[in-house]
């Protein structure tokens, strides 16, 4: 079982399938940061149990389905608020919202599995929540919508996905992205941060960030480069660019891998039509993408 780590005075983490932060303002309380998948909930409220820990509330860094799974059985059970920023408060309240996103219209039933979407629970803006002295936060957009990373008073920062370790990263090459364009922006937003300690969600802590930011932005550019590359020998539509993706990375697109690339490359071609890089045109009831003269 995940045990409590502890990384400064009153911080801690929970190794779960994405990390989970826990901070003790004072004894007998605790506020979460994330809460993991949906099948974490059993091992979080043993170890809150354990250590006779009522849960305050849970600060969500943002709003994807790994990272707010056990909202819901821990909300019913502790009674607890749940805070978020911006437009992720309206898609934990109702994760079908992602499902939608992903899909582009209402999903058929196998998009509708709580890995792409978790319960309803209950949220506010993270503003209203009545934090200890000595949290900040910094909106870094991108990944998702308004991702939010939360620095304890301990001065411990909980990034959510701003990146990815790199063995993550090489099984999984097309790390889901929103908006590609604010993303690189947060990449070097978040180069400005300080702090003793930096927690990404799917990698180890790390005292220096700067090396997981480098390795994130050179896997991105990589996809850029495979995208014009596969647009370089003509206009081509989307799925044929995905799937010249896919082969050129050697994955296997089942359904859930698609449903969580396809969207990320979307956003890397508004990216590269956005920057000049390709151009789009309307032929044969299509739209392609090619190369911009």
């Amino acid at each position: 079982m995940a045990e409590l780590v502890q990384v400064a005075e009153h911080t801690y983490y929970i190794d779960l399938f994405s990390k989970v932060g826990l901070y003790i303002p004072e004894p007998g309380e605790a506020i979460l940061i994330d809460s993991s998948n949906a099948e974490s909930a059993k091992v979080i409220s043993s170890i809150l149990d354990e250590h006779n820990l009522k849960l305050r509330c849970i600060l969500n860094t943002h709003s994807h389905s790994d990272h707010i799974g056990s909202n819901s059985v821990l909300q019913e059970r502790y009674q607890c608020p749940i805070y978020a920023s911006g437009l992720e408060v309206a898609f934990i309240k109702e994760p079908l919202l992602a499902a939608c996103y992903l899909y582009g219209g209402y999903p058929y039933k196998a998009m509708r599995h709580q890995f792409f979407m978790a319960k309803p629970s209950q949220c506010e803006d993270i503003k209203n929540a009545q934090l200890p002295k000595g949290f900040q936060l910094e909106v870094l957009s991108g990944h998702a919508m308004h991702m939010t990373a939360i620095r304890t008073p301990d001065n411990i920062w909980f990034t959510g996905d701003i990146a990815c370790a790199p063995e993550v990263l090489k099984r999984y090459p097309i790390a889901f992205t929103y908006n590609t364009t604010q993303y690189l922006e947060s990449l070097e937003q978040a180069r400005q941060l300080k702090g003793d300690l930096f927690i990404c969600a799917h990698a180890k802590p790390t005292a220096d960030l700067n090396p997981l930011l480098d390795f994130n932005r050179a896997v991105m550019e990589g996809l850029f480069e495979a995208i014009k590359e596969s647009c370089a020998q003509g206009p081509k539509n989307f799925e044929l660019i995905a799937k010249d993706v896919f082969d050129r990375y050697q994955m296997h697109a089942s359904q859930m891998i698609y449903g969580n690339s396809a969207p990320t490359l979307r956003s890397h071609i508004t990216h590269l039509v956005d920057s000049h890089q390709l151009k789009v045109l309307a032929q044969d009831n299509m739209i392609k993408f090619a190369i911009k003269d």
